[in-house]
């Protein structure tokens, strides 16, 4: 009698087994068929990179203008096949979109814009240092045609980075503890740092830092020339009026006649008193 009741249970789950997937079939599917009921869509960028991971990231941190769907690029992929299709073959061209934005002086796009994915970081090298003024015109004819240190200089000794602008001061020591970045542009700049160009009201202390005799002479001999700032007399750098600009000749002709350089009496305007 129990081998009876066994029998019958398992024809029971044979039965239902069989019965399941005879409705499985009979409604048109697998057991898996609900994984293509959606309509196929292109893929977006964050489904590419599920497998170019590196390159993804590049572009969402460094992409810049190349923040694009990734197919406005590549309209072929995955079908590299060594001997038959190259990569040479599949991948976008930059003069495709670009053509020839920097001349046709530069159009090896890759010796300066190695990584496509992150344009805007140019990298180091020989090339790019000759190369600069191709886009730098007037930088370029700024720094060659006032020579000084700074024309000895790589342009990536200063610019570690494209577009990267320094401060003055990450080189050079400030005049003095109150200088500002401005402050040293005012006077000094960058591509042509001898050509110093500042303001009348430039305070002494900007000017004693090179020139210290002559202000400690103003600060020590009080005359009317103390109270000028140097720019008064000194409109251009290097300039060296003549007393007579400012003061005509003062004296009767008989003295001027006799000391003919005011400087005979007066030493010089930065120490006036009388010999």
């Amino acid at each position: 009698m129990a081998h009876i009741k066994v029998l019958i249970s398992l024809c029971a789950l044979i039965a239902v087994f069989f019965g399941g997937i005879g409705h499985g079939l009979a409604g048109g599917g697998s057991p898996s068929s609900h994984l293509y009921t959606k309509e196929i869509t292109p893929m977006a960028p964050v489904e590419c990179g599920r497998c170019h991971i590196s390159i993804y990231n590049i572009i969402k941190d460094k992409g810049t203008k190349h923040q694009l769907d990734c197919m406005e690029c590549h309209k072929r992929f995955h079908i590299y096949r060594p001997g038959k299709v190259e990569y040479h073959q599949i991948l976008p061209r930059c003069v495709d979109c670009h053509k020839e934005p920097h001349g046709k002086e530069m159009i090896q796009c890759f010796d300066c814009h190695a990584e496509a994915h992150a344009p805007a970081k140019i990298t180091e090298g020989t090339l790019l240092n000759e190369s600069c003024g191709v886009c730098h015109l007037e930088v370029g004819k700024k720094i060659k045609a006032k020579p000084s240190r700074h024309t000895d200089l790589d342009c990536f000794f200063c610019h570690s980075e494209h577009g990267l602008i320094p401060e003055c001061m990450s080189c050079h020591d400030a005049h003095t503890k109150e200088m500002t970045e401005a402050d040293c542009l005012a006077c000094h700049p960058a591509h042509m740092p001898l050509q110093i160009t500042y303001s009348l009201d430039a305070p002494h202390t900007t000017c004693s830092i090179c020139h210290q005799k002559a202000y400690e002479d103003l600060q020590t001999n009080s005359t009317k020339h103390t109270v000028l700032t140097c720019a008064r007399c000194h409109p251009e750098h290097r300039q060296i009026p003549q007393c007579e600009s400012c003061h005509g000749k003062p004296h009767k002709l008989s003295i001027h006649k006799g000391y003919p350089q005011c400087g005979d009496c007066h030493n010089t305007a930065h120490d006036l008193p009388l010999r």
